[in-house]
């Protein structure tokens, strides 16, 4: 084993235990997403902005992200209402107010990558809690169901892509966002994903009916690919590899979580649908 891909193990399993570890408790788990939503939010901006550009409306934009988190923490515990959500309003109105005082209009075209991180970032990681809890009560299985989904199928679209999808002839799923991603790593990750949705329903993970567990097995991997197309189209629009270096040889906070910003929701909508939470 290279020295390389013992970094990257050694870094990539200690990222695993941080995560597990950090969903384990209600406080660890609220500390977490706020940090993933921080550090995605920021990486994101710095793409599009340009380091340190727009700092107010940075803050404003995170801002938002909070209080809607802790809104949201709150109302599932079933301490206050959720009426109380407007509050995450008044930071999102405050952003354009504030570029009053730059005295600059063209600076106003920076504010469609803030508005943008609010939706693709901020938005569906403060909705976190809502997979949280369970009727008032604290419960990990859900999202570290969704995310053994997600880091288990990346892992089966890597082998069965590596060994067969490299080969000449085979068909790349988007060659001009991605060109080493094949339709043979694709359906690795739709096969691992199903697989993985049977062990996790039979260990009790995932407690809901057999053919639900199977379609989010399906549902999940095929939301990866798509979140993590995404991303690439950004970086490859500003010419960069990796987001940011929070985990030597695995990128940064976006690198990592460009996944589960399509597919843990997603994944939460199906549930929702059938009023399975």
């Amino acid at each position: 084993m290279s020295s390389d891909l013992k970094k990257r193990t050694f870094y990539g399993a200690l990222f695993v235990v941080v995560m597990v570890t950090a969903l384990m408790f209600r406080m660890g788990a609220f500390c977490l997403m706020m940090v993933i939503m921080a550090g995605a939010a920021e990486e994101f901006l710095d793409l599009t902005l340009g380091k340190g550009n727009m700092p107010v409306q940075r803050f404003l934009a995170k801002l938002a992200g909070f209080l809607l988190m802790a809104v949201m923490f709150l109302y599932c515990i079933g301490d206050i209402g959720i009426h109380w959500a407007a509050l995450a309003l008044i930071p999102v109105l405050a952003i354009p107010l504030s570029c009053i005082f730059i005295g600059k209009i063209e600076q106003m075209d920076k504010l469609m990558p803030i508005y943008t991180a609010i939706v693709y970032i901020v938005l569906p990681i403060a909705l976190s809690p809502f997979i949280l809890f369970n009727d008032g009560q604290y419960s990990c299985k859900l999202i570290l169901s969704f995310f053994v989904l997600i880091w288990l199928s990346d892992t089966g679209a890597y082998c069965v892509g590596s060994l067969l999808g490299q080969k000449p002839g085979a068909r790349k799923l988007a060659p001009g966002i991605s060109p080493k991603k094949s339709w043979w790593g694709f359906w690795g990750s739709i096969a691992m994903g199903a697989i993985t949705s049977v062990v996790l329903y039979f260990c009790s993970m995932l407690e809901f009916p057999l053919v639900h567990c199977v379609v989010l097995g399906v549902l999940v991997p095929a939301a990866c690919v798509c979140g993590d197309l995404v991303e690439s189209m950004w970086k490859r629009r500003y010419g960069v590899k990796d987001s940011g270096n929070l985990i030597p040889g695995h990128g940064g906070f976006l690198d990592r979580f460009d996944s589960s910003l399509t597919a843990i929701p997603l994944g939460a909508i199906y549930l929702l649908t059938f009023n399975l939470i």
